[in-house]
Protein backbone atom coordinates (compact mmCIF):
# COMPACT_ATOMS: atom_id res chain seq x y z
CA UNK A 1 0.00 0.00 0.00
CA UNK A 2 1.29 3.21 -1.10
CA UNK A 3 0.91 6.17 0.92
CA UNK A 4 1.51 9.71 0.26
CA UNK A 5 2.15 13.03 1.60
CA UNK A 6 1.47 17.09 0.59
CA UNK A 7 3.44 18.82 3.55
CA UNK A 8 7.29 18.99 2.96
CA UNK A 9 7.91 20.50 6.20
CA UNK A 10 5.92 17.48 7.98
CA UNK A 11 7.47 15.01 5.53
CA UNK A 12 11.04 16.21 6.37
CA UNK A 13 11.01 16.31 10.08
CA UNK A 14 10.26 12.91 9.96
CA UNK A 15 12.76 12.48 7.32
CA UNK A 16 15.75 14.04 9.71
CA UNK A 17 14.60 12.18 12.94
CA UNK A 18 14.71 8.83 11.08
CA UNK A 19 17.94 6.49 11.04
CA UNK A 20 16.64 4.76 8.30
CA UNK A 21 18.37 3.88 4.65
CA UNK A 22 15.85 5.28 1.91
CA UNK A 23 15.77 6.36 -1.68
CA UNK A 24 13.80 9.12 -3.42
CA UNK A 25 13.32 8.58 -6.95
CA UNK A 26 12.31 10.21 -10.03
CA UNK A 27 12.42 7.93 -12.85
CA UNK A 28 10.99 9.87 -15.71
CA UNK A 29 9.69 13.22 -16.84
CA UNK A 30 5.82 12.55 -15.81
CA UNK A 31 6.68 10.22 -12.73
CA UNK A 32 5.63 10.85 -9.31
CA UNK A 33 8.39 10.82 -7.32
CA UNK A 34 8.24 7.85 -4.93
CA UNK A 35 10.19 7.19 -1.50
CA UNK A 36 11.55 3.97 -0.16
CA UNK A 37 12.53 3.68 3.09
CA UNK A 38 14.18 0.55 5.36
CA UNK A 39 15.91 -0.70 7.68
CA UNK A 40 19.12 -1.53 5.92
CA UNK A 41 20.57 -2.21 2.27
CA UNK A 42 21.68 -5.51 1.37
CA UNK A 43 24.84 -6.66 -0.84
CA UNK A 44 25.89 -9.72 -2.34
CA UNK A 45 26.47 -11.38 -5.87
CA UNK A 46 24.83 -9.86 -8.40
CA UNK A 47 23.30 -12.77 -9.53
CA UNK A 48 21.58 -13.30 -6.33
CA UNK A 49 19.34 -10.06 -6.73
CA UNK A 50 16.14 -11.20 -4.98
CA UNK A 51 12.49 -11.56 -6.11
CA UNK A 52 9.72 -9.23 -5.17
CA UNK A 53 9.65 -5.65 -5.39
CA UNK A 54 13.10 -3.88 -4.54
CA UNK A 55 15.26 -0.43 -5.02
CA UNK A 56 18.43 -1.10 -6.52
CA UNK A 57 21.75 0.78 -6.31
CA UNK A 58 24.37 -0.05 -8.38
CA UNK A 59 28.33 1.59 -8.61
CA UNK A 60 29.93 1.55 -11.83
CA UNK A 61 32.62 -0.93 -10.42
CA UNK A 62 30.05 -3.87 -10.93
CA UNK A 63 31.60 -3.71 -14.05
CA UNK A 64 34.02 -6.25 -12.33
CA UNK A 65 31.50 -9.24 -11.93
CA UNK A 66 30.83 -9.23 -16.04
CA UNK A 67 34.27 -8.61 -17.36
CA UNK A 68 37.83 -9.54 -16.54
CA UNK A 69 38.75 -5.56 -15.54
CA UNK A 70 40.74 -4.78 -12.73
CA UNK A 71 39.14 -1.54 -10.36
CA UNK A 72 41.50 1.40 -10.82
CA UNK A 73 42.64 3.61 -8.04
CA UNK A 74 41.54 3.29 -4.40
CA UNK A 75 40.82 7.03 -4.23
CA UNK A 76 37.33 8.64 -3.77
CA UNK A 77 33.96 6.75 -3.41
CA UNK A 78 33.91 3.80 -1.80
CA UNK A 79 30.40 1.54 -1.78
CA UNK A 80 29.45 -1.98 -2.39
CA UNK A 81 29.49 -2.67 -6.41
CA UNK A 82 25.54 -3.83 -5.69
CA UNK A 83 23.09 -3.17 -3.13
CA UNK A 84 19.30 -3.58 -2.52
CA UNK A 85 16.45 -3.39 -0.11
CA UNK A 86 12.51 -4.37 0.24
CA UNK A 87 11.49 -1.02 1.32
CA UNK A 88 8.78 -1.23 4.45
CA UNK A 89 7.48 2.24 3.56
CA UNK A 90 6.60 3.58 0.33
CA UNK A 91 5.23 7.36 0.14
CA UNK A 92 4.16 9.09 -3.04
CA UNK A 93 5.14 12.57 -3.67
CA UNK A 94 3.95 15.26 -4.84
CA UNK A 95 6.09 16.76 -7.96
CA UNK A 96 9.53 17.65 -6.61
CA UNK A 97 9.94 20.63 -8.54
CA UNK A 98 6.90 22.23 -5.86
CA UNK A 99 7.74 19.55 -2.71
CA UNK A 100 11.45 20.62 -2.11
CA UNK A 101 11.64 23.81 -0.37
CA UNK A 102 13.78 23.40 2.81
CA UNK A 103 14.60 26.04 4.67
CA UNK A 104 18.13 27.48 3.46
CA UNK A 105 20.68 28.12 6.30
CA UNK A 106 24.03 29.98 6.26
CA UNK A 107 26.67 27.74 6.02
CA UNK A 108 30.76 28.61 5.05
CA UNK A 109 31.65 28.28 1.16
CA UNK A 110 32.89 24.93 0.33
CA UNK A 111 35.92 25.39 -2.50
CA UNK A 112 36.56 22.02 -3.86
CA UNK A 113 40.30 20.49 -5.13
CA UNK A 114 40.68 18.29 -8.64
CA UNK A 115 41.47 14.67 -7.78
CA UNK A 116 43.92 15.57 -11.27
CA UNK A 117 45.01 18.86 -12.51
CA UNK A 118 44.43 21.04 -15.29
CA UNK A 119 47.77 20.02 -16.87
CA UNK A 120 47.37 15.77 -15.83
CA UNK A 121 43.82 16.21 -17.17
CA UNK A 122 44.92 17.77 -20.67
CA UNK A 123 48.04 15.13 -20.89
CA UNK A 124 45.36 11.69 -20.21
CA UNK A 125 43.24 13.08 -22.71
CA UNK A 126 46.55 13.46 -25.54
CA UNK A 127 47.11 9.73 -23.98
CA UNK A 128 43.92 8.13 -24.63
CA UNK A 129 43.90 9.94 -28.33
CA UNK A 130 46.87 7.78 -29.33
CA UNK A 131 44.89 4.87 -28.12
CA UNK A 132 42.31 5.86 -30.77
CA UNK A 133 44.76 6.58 -33.31
CA UNK A 134 46.33 3.22 -32.57
CA UNK A 135 42.46 1.80 -33.26
CA UNK A 136 42.49 0.20 -29.84
CA UNK A 137 39.07 2.27 -29.07
CA UNK A 138 37.14 4.85 -30.95
CA UNK A 139 35.82 6.63 -27.93
CA UNK A 140 36.25 6.99 -24.48
CA UNK A 141 34.24 8.78 -21.56
CA UNK A 142 37.31 10.12 -19.27
CA UNK A 143 36.07 11.09 -15.90
CA UNK A 144 37.76 13.02 -13.18
CA UNK A 145 36.87 13.79 -9.22
CA UNK A 146 36.39 16.82 -7.54
CA UNK A 147 35.82 16.90 -3.61
CA UNK A 148 36.30 18.48 -0.26
CA UNK A 149 37.13 16.78 2.93
CA UNK A 150 36.23 17.93 6.68
CA UNK A 151 33.29 19.78 5.85
CA UNK A 152 29.82 19.54 7.27
CA UNK A 153 26.73 20.11 4.89
CA UNK A 154 23.10 18.84 5.32
CA UNK A 155 22.52 16.20 2.27
CA UNK A 156 18.86 17.43 1.88
CA UNK A 157 19.27 20.73 1.45
CA UNK A 158 22.27 20.25 -1.25
CA UNK A 159 20.05 17.94 -3.11
CA UNK A 160 16.70 20.27 -3.07
CA UNK A 161 19.46 22.78 -4.45
CA UNK A 162 20.89 20.79 -6.83
CA UNK A 163 17.03 20.17 -7.98
CA UNK A 164 15.73 23.61 -7.92
CA UNK A 165 18.81 24.28 -10.73
CA UNK A 166 18.85 21.18 -12.60
CA UNK A 167 14.96 20.47 -12.84
CA UNK A 168 15.96 17.12 -13.92
CA UNK A 169 13.78 14.09 -14.99
CA UNK A 170 15.78 11.35 -12.94
CA UNK A 171 16.92 13.02 -10.17
CA UNK A 172 17.10 11.00 -6.63
CA UNK A 173 18.31 11.22 -3.15
CA UNK A 174 19.63 7.68 -1.01
CA UNK A 175 21.05 7.13 2.02
CA UNK A 176 23.22 3.91 3.33
CA UNK A 177 23.63 4.82 6.90
CA UNK A 178 25.76 7.49 6.88
CA UNK A 179 26.28 8.18 2.79
CA UNK A 180 24.75 9.75 1.20
CA UNK A 181 23.66 9.93 -2.91
CA UNK A 182 22.25 13.31 -4.26
CA UNK A 183 21.60 13.12 -8.06
CA UNK A 184 20.12 15.09 -10.50
CA UNK A 185 20.37 13.24 -13.48
CA UNK A 186 18.79 13.89 -16.41
CA UNK A 187 19.46 10.49 -18.47
CA UNK A 188 17.66 6.85 -18.08
CA UNK A 189 19.76 4.08 -18.28
CA UNK A 190 16.88 1.02 -18.92
CA UNK A 191 13.41 0.37 -19.01
CA UNK A 192 11.69 -2.24 -18.65
CA UNK A 193 7.91 -2.69 -19.84
CA UNK A 194 6.77 -6.32 -20.05
CA UNK A 195 8.71 -7.95 -22.66
CA UNK A 196 9.77 -4.19 -23.80
CA UNK A 197 12.76 -2.55 -23.17
CA UNK A 198 14.50 0.78 -23.70
CA UNK A 199 17.38 2.59 -23.09
CA UNK A 200 17.90 6.54 -23.67
CA UNK A 201 21.54 7.62 -24.14
CA UNK A 202 22.79 11.25 -23.39
CA UNK A 203 25.58 11.85 -25.55
CA UNK A 204 26.14 15.73 -26.83
CA UNK A 205 25.89 18.79 -24.70
CA UNK A 206 25.70 22.00 -24.70
CA UNK A 207 25.21 25.43 -22.23
CA UNK A 208 22.22 27.38 -22.16
CA UNK A 209 22.20 30.38 -24.07
CA UNK A 210 22.06 34.07 -21.97
CA UNK A 211 19.30 35.31 -24.27
CA UNK A 212 16.27 33.50 -26.75
CA UNK A 213 18.12 34.15 -29.60
CA UNK A 214 21.96 32.87 -28.01
CA UNK A 215 19.69 29.93 -26.87
CA UNK A 216 18.10 28.59 -30.51
CA UNK A 217 21.71 29.20 -31.90
CA UNK A 218 23.36 27.54 -29.34
CA UNK A 219 20.99 24.64 -29.54
CA UNK A 220 21.62 24.64 -33.41
CA UNK A 221 25.16 24.73 -33.24
CA UNK A 222 24.93 21.40 -30.66
CA UNK A 223 22.37 19.59 -33.19
CA UNK A 224 24.64 20.04 -36.16
CA UNK A 225 27.94 19.37 -34.28
CA UNK A 226 29.52 16.58 -36.33
CA UNK A 227 31.93 15.58 -33.46
CA UNK A 228 28.83 15.12 -30.96
CA UNK A 229 26.75 13.38 -33.87
CA UNK A 230 29.56 11.36 -34.19
CA UNK A 231 29.77 10.45 -30.66
CA UNK A 232 26.36 9.78 -30.12
CA UNK A 233 26.19 7.08 -33.38
CA UNK A 234 28.84 5.21 -31.79
CA UNK A 235 27.13 5.13 -28.17
CA UNK A 236 23.71 4.16 -30.14
CA UNK A 237 25.56 1.67 -32.10
CA UNK A 238 26.69 0.08 -28.78
CA UNK A 239 23.36 -0.30 -26.92
CA UNK A 240 21.98 -1.75 -30.19
CA UNK A 241 24.91 -4.45 -29.77
CA UNK A 242 24.14 -4.68 -25.59
CA UNK A 243 20.75 -5.34 -26.47
CA UNK A 244 21.05 -7.25 -29.24
CA UNK A 245 22.60 -9.73 -27.02
CA UNK A 246 18.54 -10.34 -24.69
CA UNK A 247 16.49 -9.48 -27.34
CA UNK A 248 14.62 -11.13 -30.01
CA UNK A 249 16.03 -11.42 -33.16
CA UNK A 250 15.70 -8.49 -35.66
CA UNK A 251 13.90 -6.46 -33.28
CA UNK A 252 16.28 -3.46 -31.67
CA UNK A 253 15.41 -0.58 -33.14
CA UNK A 254 16.15 2.65 -32.78
CA UNK A 255 13.14 4.89 -32.14
CA UNK A 256 14.99 8.59 -32.02
CA UNK A 257 17.92 9.10 -32.99
CA UNK A 258 19.80 12.56 -31.62
CA UNK A 259 17.22 14.52 -30.45
CA UNK A 260 18.13 17.72 -28.71
CA UNK A 261 16.43 18.20 -25.26
CA UNK A 262 16.69 21.09 -23.30
CA UNK A 263 17.06 21.29 -19.54
CA UNK A 264 17.48 24.43 -17.04
CA UNK A 265 21.71 24.58 -17.51
CA UNK A 266 22.38 22.81 -20.79
CA UNK A 267 21.05 21.56 -24.07
CA UNK A 268 22.10 17.62 -24.59
CA UNK A 269 21.19 15.05 -27.52
CA UNK A 270 19.55 11.74 -26.65
CA UNK A 271 18.58 8.88 -28.94
CA UNK A 272 16.35 6.26 -27.98
CA UNK A 273 16.97 2.39 -28.11
CA UNK A 274 14.52 -0.35 -27.73
CA UNK A 275 13.81 -4.28 -27.97
CA UNK A 276 11.54 -6.95 -27.57
CA UNK A 277 13.00 -9.13 -24.75
CA UNK A 278 13.83 -12.87 -24.92
CA UNK A 279 11.32 -15.12 -23.36
CA UNK A 280 12.89 -15.76 -19.37
CA UNK A 281 15.07 -12.53 -19.59
CA UNK A 282 15.74 -11.36 -15.91
CA UNK A 283 17.30 -7.91 -14.30
CA UNK A 284 20.59 -9.64 -14.07
CA UNK A 285 20.30 -10.97 -17.75
CA UNK A 286 19.72 -6.96 -18.58
CA UNK A 287 22.52 -5.52 -16.39
CA UNK A 288 25.29 -8.18 -17.58
CA UNK A 289 24.08 -7.20 -20.93
CA UNK A 290 23.98 -3.73 -20.63
CA UNK A 291 26.14 -2.35 -17.33
CA UNK A 292 27.58 -0.02 -17.59
CA UNK A 293 26.12 2.17 -19.81
CA UNK A 294 27.54 2.43 -22.96
CA UNK A 295 27.19 6.75 -22.64
CA UNK A 296 29.24 6.21 -19.71
CA UNK A 297 32.07 4.02 -21.11
CA UNK A 298 32.68 4.40 -24.31
CA UNK A 299 33.60 2.00 -27.77
CA UNK A 300 34.38 -0.85 -27.42
CA UNK A 301 33.38 -0.79 -24.29
CA UNK A 302 35.46 -3.39 -22.80
CA UNK A 303 38.74 -2.14 -24.01
CA UNK A 304 37.35 1.27 -22.92
CA UNK A 305 36.97 0.12 -19.29
CA UNK A 306 40.40 -1.35 -19.72
CA UNK A 307 41.24 2.48 -20.00
CA UNK A 308 39.39 4.14 -17.52
CA UNK A 309 40.85 1.65 -15.07
CA UNK A 310 44.05 3.04 -16.17
CA UNK A 311 43.92 6.47 -16.11
CA UNK A 312 40.88 7.81 -14.13
CA UNK A 313 42.69 8.15 -10.73
CA UNK A 314 39.92 7.66 -8.43
CA UNK A 315 36.98 5.20 -8.50
CA UNK A 316 34.10 6.01 -9.28
CA UNK A 317 31.47 4.62 -6.85
CA UNK A 318 28.04 5.59 -7.42
CA UNK A 319 29.23 7.79 -10.04
CA UNK A 320 28.19 6.50 -13.84
CA UNK A 321 26.24 3.88 -12.13
CA UNK A 322 22.54 3.82 -11.11
CA UNK A 323 19.33 3.58 -9.01
CA UNK A 324 16.36 2.59 -9.53
CA UNK A 325 13.39 0.14 -8.99
CA UNK A 326 12.39 -3.33 -10.10
CA UNK A 327 9.21 -4.72 -9.14
CA UNK A 328 8.06 -8.39 -8.60
CA UNK A 329 6.36 -8.90 -12.44
CA UNK A 330 10.23 -7.56 -13.53
CA UNK A 331 9.19 -4.32 -14.59
CA UNK A 332 12.36 -1.51 -14.10
CA UNK A 333 13.33 1.69 -14.38
CA UNK A 334 16.92 2.57 -13.61
CA UNK A 335 18.52 5.62 -14.11
CA UNK A 336 22.38 6.63 -14.79
CA UNK A 337 24.16 8.58 -11.88
CA UNK A 338 25.71 11.44 -13.48
CA UNK A 339 24.97 15.04 -12.19
CA UNK A 340 25.46 14.02 -8.68
CA UNK A 341 27.21 14.53 -5.33
CA UNK A 342 28.43 11.78 -2.62
CA UNK A 343 28.51 13.34 0.73
CA UNK A 344 30.04 10.64 3.83
CA UNK A 345 28.71 12.34 6.84
CA UNK A 346 31.04 10.12 9.02
CA UNK A 347 34.33 11.12 7.04
CA UNK A 348 33.18 14.67 6.29
CA UNK A 349 34.14 13.66 2.42
CA UNK A 350 32.27 15.31 -0.42
CA UNK A 351 32.87 14.87 -3.68
CA UNK A 352 31.52 14.94 -7.38
CA UNK A 353 32.88 13.48 -10.66
CA UNK A 354 32.64 14.86 -14.48
CA UNK A 355 33.71 13.64 -17.43
CA UNK A 356 33.06 13.91 -21.30
CA UNK A 357 33.65 11.75 -24.61
CA UNK A 358 37.35 11.65 -25.79
CA UNK A 359 37.35 10.74 -29.66
CA UNK A 360 39.65 11.57 -32.17
CA UNK A 361 38.51 14.83 -32.89
CA UNK A 362 38.48 15.88 -29.41
CA UNK A 363 39.90 19.03 -28.38
CA UNK A 364 41.63 18.66 -24.76
CA UNK A 365 40.90 22.36 -23.80
CA UNK A 366 37.22 22.31 -24.91
CA UNK A 367 36.56 18.64 -23.42
CA UNK A 368 38.33 20.19 -19.67
CA UNK A 369 35.91 23.07 -20.61
CA UNK A 370 32.74 20.92 -20.84
CA UNK A 371 33.89 19.00 -17.74
CA UNK A 372 33.73 22.69 -16.11
CA UNK A 373 30.15 23.38 -17.39
CA UNK A 374 28.99 19.85 -15.97
CA UNK A 375 30.80 20.75 -12.93
CA UNK A 376 28.83 24.15 -12.03
CA UNK A 377 25.12 23.24 -11.19
CA UNK A 378 26.91 20.94 -8.29
CA UNK A 379 28.84 24.04 -7.34
CA UNK A 380 26.12 25.72 -7.45
CA UNK A 381 23.94 23.36 -5.24
CA UNK A 382 26.33 23.52 -2.46
CA UNK A 383 27.14 26.89 -2.33
CA UNK A 384 23.81 28.16 -2.65
CA UNK A 385 23.59 29.11 1.04
CA UNK A 386 26.89 30.39 1.52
Amino acid sequence: MMESVSSFSEWYAQLSLSEENFLLLNCGPDAQPVFYSGKKWESGPVEKIPEGDIVLALAYELNTAFENIQCGSDKGMDVPSIMWMHPATTIALPPLGDFLVPAIEKQKRINFHGRISKEEYLQSVLSLQEHIRKGDIYEVNFCMEFFAEEVEVDPFVVFANLHSITRAPFSAFLRREEQFLLCGSPERFVQRKGDRLLSQPIKGTIRRGKSQEEDKVLREQLRNDSKERSENVMIVDLVRNDLSRIAIRSSVRVDELMEVYTFPTVHQMISTISCELREGVNTYDILKAAFPMGSMTGAPKVKAMELIARYEQSRRGWYSGSVGFRKANGDCDLNVVIRSLFYDRQKRYLSFSVGSAITAASDPEREYDECLLKAEAMIKAVNASS
